[in-house]
C-alpha cells in the first residue's frame, strides 16, 4: 500500500511545517505528545500496554530518530543505554518532577522495578516493527460496538446490503470474543443494529457507478465485559468517556488529527496534565453544551428556507463577512464589516450560533497538510462604526471560545480604522482576553499599515485594497437544504473505510507509544502520519455526502482540501 503522499502526489517534500506541528515535533514535543495521547486512549479503554503507574514519568517514552518528515530535526532521543545509566536524554537533570494528575512531588523518579522500565532495557536493542494493516480486534470492539461509533449502528447503515454481502465473508472475518479491560460500564447483551435506512438528497443514479461498488465487509463483534479504569483518572472522569470519544470523532475534518490535539498542547505550552484537562473540557462544550458539529452540517441554508432562527440568518443577509484571500503567511482572511452589525437583530443565541458556523466553516478553509497554513487573519474594518454597531456579549462569547475552544487558531487580528469613540469599548473588551490574543491584536489606520498583515491584492477595495468582489449573500436554491449527493453505496463505503482508518490510526499510535527504541518509535510515527493525511482525503471525499452547502460554498470560495 503506497503511502497517500505518493498515491495523491502530495507536495509535502516542499512544505516548510510550522514549529510544533505532528510534522516538526522536536524529541520533548514528541514525548508530550505521546503522553498525552497515551492518557487519553488508555482512559477510553484502548489496550495500551504501560501501566498505568509508569504513564506519569517521561522516561516512560521513546522519541523517534530523525524522519524525513521533520523539519525540525530530531536532535536527541532516550535509548536503552541512557536508561541503564540511570539518565534521561529528554529531562536528564530534573529536581522536580510533576506527576500528571495530582501536585508536584519533589525528587519523584520512576521505580527500578518499574515494567516499562525493564521493557525497554531488556528489548530496546530489538526491531519490534511490524506495519499494521487493519485494526485488532481489542481496538474493533471497543470502537465500533462500546462505544456504537461504527457505521454499522448509524441509522445510515444499509442493512440490507451489508446482509446481502455478508454471505460471502469467510469465517474468519467474523470475528468475536468475550472479554476484556477497557473504559467504562458493563455490557452483558449483544448490542443490536439498525433496522432501517434514512437516505438524504437527491435520489441516486440507479446508471451511477458509485451505486453499483459493492459494500466494504464489517466484521461482526457483537460481547464484551468493560470494566472501567475511573480511579486512575480524576480529571477526565468528570465527562463520560462515550461523550469526550463522540465528540472527538466529530471533531476530525480535512486537518491532521494529530494537530488538532496539539494546538491544545500548544495552548498549554506541553504540560500534559492541563493539556489533557483543557482537551476533555472542550470535547464535553462540543458534545453537550453548543452543537458545532451539528451547525456545521446543517449551515444557513435549512434555516433560510424554512424560515426559522431569523437572527442566525440575518447575520448573513446583511452582507457584513466574507473569507477571501490570504495574509502575508498564507492564512486565510475574514473580514467584518462592523458597521452592519447590530445586536438587536438577533437574539443572544442566534448571535453564538453565528460566531460558531463560521469558525467551523472556516476551519474548513485551512490546509494543514498541503500548505501548513493553520491559522485565521481576522479583520475587523471599523469604519463608518457607532456605538449602535457595539455587541459586547458577543464579543465576550467569542473571547471565551477562542480560548477555551479553538487554541493556536488566531494569527492576527486586525482592528482598521476604529474611531475615537471605540477607545471605550477597548477600555472594556481588552479585560476578556487572554494574554497571548492581546497579544495578536494589531490596530491600523491606512492602507500602508494594514498591508504590513496582508497583501493589497487581498484586501477589498473598500479599505483601497484591489479586490473589487463585493460581499454579497447567495440564497439557497429551492433545494437546497440537503448535501449535494445523496447517500449511496459509495457513501456506506467511504464510512466504512473511515471507521478503519481511525481504529487503525488508534493502534498505529499505541505501537508509536509503546515503542522502545527510536528506529521503532520512527516507523511507527511515519505511519501514524500517513493516517492522518489518508483521513483528511476520506473527510474530503465524505463532505459532499454529509454537509449542506453554507454560504461560503454557494459564493464559490470555499473549496475543500487538506
Amino acid at each position: 500500500m503506497s503511502s497517500i503522499s505518493e498515491s495523491l502526489k502530495l507536495p509535502l517534500g516542499e512544505v516548510k511545517y510550522r514549529p510544533g506541528r505532528i510534522q516538526s515535533l522536536t524529541p520533548e514535543q514528541e514525548i508530550s505528545v505521546k503522553q498525552t495521547w497515551a492518557y487519553l486512549l488508555k482512559y477510553w479503554g484502548y489496550d495500551v500496554k504501560i501501566p498505568i503507574e509508569d504513564l506519569t514519568f517521561r522516561e516512560s517514552f521513546i522519541a523517534s530518530t530523525p524522519s524525513i518528515f521533520s523539519s525540525t530535526p530530531l536532535k536527541r532521543s532516550q535509548t536503552r543505554d541512557s536508561f541503564a545509566s540511570g539518565t534521561s536524554s529528554i529531562n536528564h537533570t530534573p529536581k522536580r518532577r510533576s506527576k500528571l494528575f495530582g501536585r508536584k512531588k519533589a525528587c519523584a523518579t520512576q521505580s527500578v522495578n518499574s515494567k516499562r522500565l525493564k521493557e525497554i532495557q531488556l528489548l530496546g536493542h530489538e526491531n519490534r516493527y511490524q506495519k499494521l494493516t487493519a485494526p485488532t480486534d481489542t481496538t474493533r470492539y471497543i470502537y465500533t460496538h462500546h462505544y456504537r461509533q461504527g457505521f454499522e449502528y448509524s441509522p445510515e447503515y444499509a442493512t440490507s446490503s451489508f446482509e446481502e454481502s455478508k454471505e460471502s465473508f469467510p469465517d474468519s472475518d467474523i470475528d468475536s470474543f468475550e472479554s476484556y479491560t477497557t473504559a467504562c460500564t458493563s455490557i452483558n447483551e449483544p448490542l443490536s443494529r439498525p433496522t432501517s435506512t434514512i437516505r438524504t438528497g437527491n435520489p441516486p443514479d440507479p446508471n451511477s457507478k458509485d451505486t453499483q461498488k459493492a459494500p466494504k465487509k464489517i466484521p461482526s463483534i457483537i460481547k464484551g465485559n468493560m470494566n472501567c479504569h475511573a480511579p486512575d483518572f480524576p480529571q477526565l472522569n468528570k465527562y463520560k468517556p462515550g461523550d469526550l470519544h463522540n465528540a472527538f470523532y466529530q471533531s476530525c475534518r480535512q486537518d491532521c488529527i494529530d494537530n488538532y490535539l496539539l494546538r491544545f498542547i500548544r495552548a498549554r505550552k506541553w504540560n500534559t496534565h492541563d493539556a489533557l484537562a483543557m482537551f476533555s473540557n472542550s470535547l464535553n462544550w462540543r458534545q453537550n453544551v453548543y452543537p458545532s458539529y451539528d451547525w456545521l452540517l446543517e449551515g444557513d441554508a435549512k434555516s433560510y428556507l424554512n424560515d426559522t432562527n431569523p437572527g442566525f440568518v440575518k447575520n448573513y443577509t446583511a452582507e457584513k463577512c466574507r473569507i477571501r484571500g490570504k495574509d502575508r503567511q498564507g492564512n486565510p482572511v475574514f473580514y467584518f464589516e462592523s458597521r452592519k452589525h447590530f445586536a438587536s437583530d438577533a437574539t443572544p443565541q442566534e448571535m453564538e450560533r453565528f460566531a460558531l458556523t463560521t469558525i467551523e466553516w472556516f476551519r474548513l478553509y485551512l490546509r494543514d497538510i498541503t500548505e501548513s497554513t493553520d491559522t485565521a487573519t481576522v479583520v475587523f474594518d471599523l469604519s463608518g462604526f457607532s456605538l449602535k454597531n457595539a455587541d459586547n456579549p458577543t464579543t465576550k462569547f467569542l473571547a471565551e471560545v477562542f480560548e477555551a475552544h479553538y487554541p493556536e487558531f488566531l494569527n492576527n487580528i486586525v482592528i482598521h480604522k476604529a474611531p475615537w469613540i471605540f477607545s471605550t469599548i477597548w477600555n472594556i473588551i481588552k479585560n476578556w482576553l487572554d494574554p497571548v490574543v492581546s497579544s495578536k491584536i494589531h490596530f491600523t489606520k491606512d492602507i500602508n499599515e494594514i498591508g504590513v498583515f496582508i497583501d493589497r491584492k487581498h484586501l477589498p477595495s473598500r479599505i483601497d485594497g484591489e479586490d473589487v468582489d463585493e460581499i454579497e449573500y447567495t440564497p439557497p436554491s429551492k433545494n437546497g437544504d440537503k448535501p449535494p449527493l445523496a447517500k449511496n453505496m459509495n457513501y456506506h463505503n467511504l464510512r466504512i473505510e473511515r471507521d478503519e482508518l481511525l481504529m487503525l490510526f488508534f493502534d498505529t499510535t499505541i505501537k508509536w507509544i509503546e515503542a522502545v527504541n527510536p528506529d521503532e518509535s520512527a516507523a511507527y510515527y511515519k505511519d501514524k502520519l500517513d493516517l492522518n493525511y489518508r483521513l483528511a482525503h476520506n473527510y474530503v471525499q465524505l463532505d459532499s455526502y454529509t454537509r449542506i452547502p453554507g454560504v461560503f460554498d454557494r459564493d464559490g470560495h470555499l473549496k475543500l482540501g487538506y
